[in-house]
């Protein structure tokens, strides 16, 4: 009989501890990923997401996939190693590149900003220091709140450009007393850079921060240059289409929004901030720790699963993003998206939450209920919100639709009595409230357990900001007089074809052709108001005494701005 000795037991019974807790393991993480698949394909199929997610712990890929298309023309799937614009997620490679200068002694972060940018007017450039920029306390006005950058965001601009368009401006606050986000500030950050180490903003992140951090899929976007395996944008048209999305001049956007990435390459990086090698933890310490407004230097602070959360997000014309960080547990989630309005955000809060095993808001199918057409006059109108804005509730025939102002309409779907969900993510809700059952006196807005409150305005109030949509007819020979290119007035003077537009005659009607060829078109509410049967577009022509056209007023969104007539 053979005899087993009590010391082999032991190693034995160790042994078999070791292999149970390992298939333990193995299939938690199994499951762990097939709900993440479940998950995430749900995303695919419901909220409109195409793009990658990337999910890591420890330095460690817990999972990588991706979802849709990268170019619809060409049928190419989106894979982990493709290529997204990331936003004003670049703003926290600006901030570390801000970091390593001042590591290396070559900066002060509490230095004003004359003494890297002395051509900066002296009077702003003595009272704001780089910390300012860093953390949006500087009160520098945001140069892309401008409607003029929304019109020229196709054309390519110096960073000296973009410096004009608010250096001379007043501050909105004095520096280091409010919170208010500013690219302005990020855009000086990215000539701080170059002023001080004498490299080009692209070529100082690419030796200091992408080599060393084997980012070799991260750089500076550039459109006439052709970047293998880049994604192409796109964005949620009329009647919920996927449409191409405007292909945005990243040159306007430079140190404030212009890297694209992988999902891969931002996992890099996640590790690199363990690391140390890059950035001391002094830094790091430094650019996580939250000021005014919850913010760090480029990245958002916050609790959220009662563990501390690392976050910032990215969206341009095309594309969303999100790169969020629980630091304390090592987990990072990054959701890249190549669709504008997917909400990317709750998507990775969605993955955090299934990793620690808190509630989430999962993709679901509903199906719609009918309501009575006569039911829906009942939620037409303006609905004001807290801080300022406005939310309108338009009826087509038997559908609803909502959108905040210069923003584009979305489809409502009826969920049940007063409560309709979104047609491109159904699990946000809007539930009309009532007076004793009788008129509807606001709104709520139920999305990822936050919730928004609303009034809504009548008489006089709501007339003030609502566009009058009454069709009348008008002469086509009035309708011809106002044919012909029109340029749009700034206050910087400099010429420029995104600034002209086009006027032509079409039946009953007039279309404005913008000149990346999107055409507009507009209908008369008068003999000289014209506006868009959807959008928050009008134009007011300007006639002379002697009966001559000589320019237009046009509102876009509450922003106006001036055109005159060439040709």
């Amino acid at each position: 009989m053979t005899v087993i000795s009590r010391s082999l037991l032991k190693r034995l019974s160790g042994w078999c501890l070791i292999v149970f807790l390992y298939f333990h393991f193995i299939a938690g993480c199994r499951d762990i990923g097939q709900e993440l698949d479940r998950y995430l394909a749900g995303a695919h199929d419901l909220w409109n997401f195409d793009g990658a997610v990337s999910v890591s712990r420890d330095g460690r890929i817990l999972y990588s996939r991706a979802f849709g298309l990268a170019n619809q023309a060409m049928n190419e799937a989106n894979t982990p190693e493709t290529k997204f614009f990331i936003g004003s997620i670049s703003k926290q490679f600006t901030a570390a590149a801000i970091m390593i200068l001042h590591q290396d002694g070559l900066l002060d972060i509490d230095q004003p900003i004359s003494a890297y940018l002395p051509s900066y007017p002296s009077e702003s450039g003595k009272k704001i220091t780089v910390r300012h920029l860093l953390s949006h306390t500087s009160g520098i006005p945001n140069f892309t709140d401008d409607i003029e950058i929304l019109l020229q965001r196709t054309e390519p601009v110096s960073p000296d450009e973009l410096i004009a368009r608010f250096s001379s401006r007043a501050l909105e606050f004095e520096p280091g007393t409010r919170f208010k986000y500013s690219n302005s500030g990020y855009v000086l950050l990215g000539r701080i850079i170059e002023a001080v180490s004498g490299q080009s903003y692209e070529a100082f992140l690419h030796k200091k921060i992408f080599k060393p951090a084997g980012m070799l899929n991260t750089g500076y976007g550039r459109r006439e240059a052709a970047v293998p395996n880049r994604a192409d944008g796109y964005t949620v048209g009329d009647k919920e289409v996927i449409v191409e999305a405007l292909r945005v001049e990243y040159s306007m956007l430079y140190s404030s929004g212009a890297l694209y990435s992988t999902v891969g390459d931002m996992a890099k990086w996640d590790s690199i901030l363990y690391a140390g090698s890059i950035l001391t933890q002094e830094s790091i310490d430094e650019m996580t720790r939250p000021g005014c407004g919850g913010y760090g230097f480029g990245w958002f602070v916050e609790e959220r699963f009662g563990r501390r959360h690392v976050f910032h997000g990215g969206f341009m014309d095309g594309f969303n993003a999100t790169f969020e960080r629980w630091p304390d547990d090592r987990l990072c989630v990054i959701v890249f998206s190549n669709e504008d309005e997917a909400p990317v955000k709750k998507m990775a809060r969605g993955v955090a939450a299934i990793i620690f095993g808190r509630e989430y808001v999962r993709p679901v199918s509903k199906k719609p209920s009918s309501v009575d057409p006569d039911l829906l006059v009942q939620y037409e109108g303006v609905y004001e919100m807290i801080n300022g804005t406005y939310r309108f509730v338009t009826r087509e025939g038997d559908t609803l639709y909502t959108h905040m102002q210069g923003e584009p309409r979305r489809t409502l779907l009826a969920q049940g009595v007063d409560t309709f969900f979104f047609a491109s993510d159904n699990t946000k809700t809007i539930t009309f409230s009532r007076v004793n059952g009788s008129s509807v006196t606001g709104l709520e807005i139920v999305d990822d357990g936050y919730l928004i409150s609303t009034q809504k305005l009548s008489g006089g109030e709501a007339d003030e900001i609502l566009i009058d949509r009454d069709v009348v007819a008008v002469d086509p020979f009035i309708l011809k007089r106002y044919e012909g290119t029109y340029e749009i007035q700034t206050e910087f003077g400099r010429r420029s074809a995104a600034l002209l537009v086009e006027v032509v005659a079409c039946g009953d009607h007039l279309v404005v052709t913008l000149h990346d060829g999107a055409a507009v078109e507009i209908f008369p509410g008068s003999h000289t108001r014209f506006f868009h049967m959807e959008a928050d577009f009008v134009c007011n022509f300007i006639v002379d005494a002697g009966a001559n056209v000589v320019g237009c007023s046009i509102n876009m969104a509450g922003n106006v701005v001036n055109a005159v007539k060439v040709r």
